[in-house]
């Protein structure tokens, strides 16, 4: 059986390609009340950007390109295709510093959980996704603030925290006065983010020695002598 070698060594070229630089998000941070295995304080924290908000402090392990998030509510409050502000902060010592980035987006995926509340109720909470039109660049090993919350004041919206899973405190904002909101009222920030975890520098750097081996069709390997 013939074997094209061009068309294997490509291909060997494609798959470490394809492997080291996936084109999907996935769950890069798991703060849902389902993966902190915690209670939670209920969604009633009113949410809002011109007047109270929130964010909560995080760290990957991994450099990655985070193109969106989810936070937990109260039940049917969030619409699909409403209008929510992210707000994404470096790290002041224990505290939100520089604001990175502070963007609207819309709401793309709305699904209803269950959960248990810290008086041991089963109650009902959505899980309200947005995506961001420009991904946030994440070095690793590196503390953030991020909170999203919805746009003005004219829609309710809600958030909901974990009890007793950090330090249950989240940063409290009024607009973008800041301050800190603690306790078994508030706990700490239920969220996911979704993205893509970015390939250090030489991992691409290792992809070399396949492109070189791989010829184009009708050239002669040098090595080769003719009889």
């Amino acid at each position: 059986m013939h074997i094209n070698h061009h068309f294997t060594g490509i291909t060997v070229v494609a798959l470490a390609v394809m492997g080291a630089f996936p084109a999907y998000a996935e769950v890069l941070l798991d703060r849902s009340p389902a993966a902190a295995g915690v209670p939670v304080t209920g969604g009633g924290l009113d949410n809002r950007s011109t007047t109270q908000n929130f964010a909560e402090d995080f760290r990957l392990d991994t450099a990655a390109s985070v193109t969106g998030m989810a936070i937990y509510m109260d039940a049917d409050l969030a619409t699909l295709g409403q209008s929510v502000t992210v707000r994404w902060y470096a790290e002041a010592p224990g505290v939100p510093g520089t604001k990175l980035a502070d963007f609207t987006s819309t709401v793309s995926d709305l699904d209803t959980i269950t959960a248990t509340n810290t008086a041991s109720l089963t109650i009902e909470l959505d899980r309200v996704f947005a995506a961001f039109d420009t991904p946030l660049a994440l070095d690793a090993d590196t503390t953030y603030w991020i909170g999203m919350s919805g746009t003005g004041n004219a829609d309710t919206f809600s958030l909901a925290g974990l009890d007793d899973f950090d330090d249950s405190t989240m940063a409290q904002f009024t607009d973008t006065t800041f301050g800190f909101i603690s306790g078994s009222a508030s706990g700490d920030m239920a969220f996911q983010l979704e993205g893509m975890f970015v390939p250090e520098p030489g991992a691409a750097a290792l992809l070399l020695p396949w492109v070189v081996l791989a010829r184009r069709p009708g050239t002669r390997d040098p090595r080769r002598r003719r009889l």
